[in-house]
């Protein structure tokens, strides 16, 4: 009997040839990866990035909730901002330091929202500044203009501000502005807590 022979293959070539489909499909792989984290990132930054979603002063009444964590050597101290936005055009605004119970508080000052969806908060504290600034802060002795959205904030005019934006579905970031690198862990982000006080 004749019996088909099978050609004589080396060794290298059918590495070469499994090595090849491996490879084939690790990069098949890689870029079923890449896909799935850019979908999955572009998601997750939606909710990150403002949109162009009018609002107004209404949608923002409610009480909002900051919370700072000032570290020190050998101790983190909790802090926590609490502004409440009222739909009378007032607010109330609580900065508790630590358990110790310091707590500042301004209340029944005027508060806008103005049209680079900015808040002002009339004789407002700035807590991100630290104690002592924060107070020279309300005094008005901190001076200089703040740029942002194409606006001049004056930071001796006696008034605190806000920067909002609009992620989609009547949701909102809110921050004071930022007194350094906005991208950095100094910029406290706010989280609505409650929004019964319409």
């Amino acid at each position: 009997m004749n019996a088909l022979k099978e050609p004589d293959i080396g060794v290298s070539a059918v590495l070469a040839r499994h090595g090849s489909s491996r490879l084939t499909g690790n990069l098949i792989v890689v870029i079923a990866v890449l896909v799935t984290t850019s979908v999955l990132l572009s998601a997750c930054l939606s909710n990150l990035v403002a949109t162009s979603e009018p609002f107004s002063e209404s949608d923002l009444v409610g009480t909002w909730q900051g919370v700072y964590d000032t570290s020190l050597p050998f101790v983190t101290i909790p802090s926590t901002e609490t502004l409440t936005l009222k739909a009378d055009g007032t607010y109330t605004q609580v900065f508790a330091r630590g358990t110790a119970g310091m707590v500042d508080e301004v209340d029944g000052k005027r508060w806008f929202l103005d049209e680079a969806n900015i808040i002002h908060l009339a004789g407002g504290m700035w807590p991100l500044l630290g104690p002592e600034r924060s107070r020279m802060f309300v005094q008005g002795l901190i001076g200089g203009v703040y740029s942002i959205r194409n606006k001049e904030l004056p930071l001796n005019d006696g008034k605190a501000y806000l920067v909002v934006s609009s992620i989609g579905n009547g949701r909102f970031t809110m921050h004071h502005v930022p007194t350094g690198d906005p991208d950095s862990s100094d910029v406290i982000w706010f989280e609505r807590i409650d929004n019964s006080s319409r």
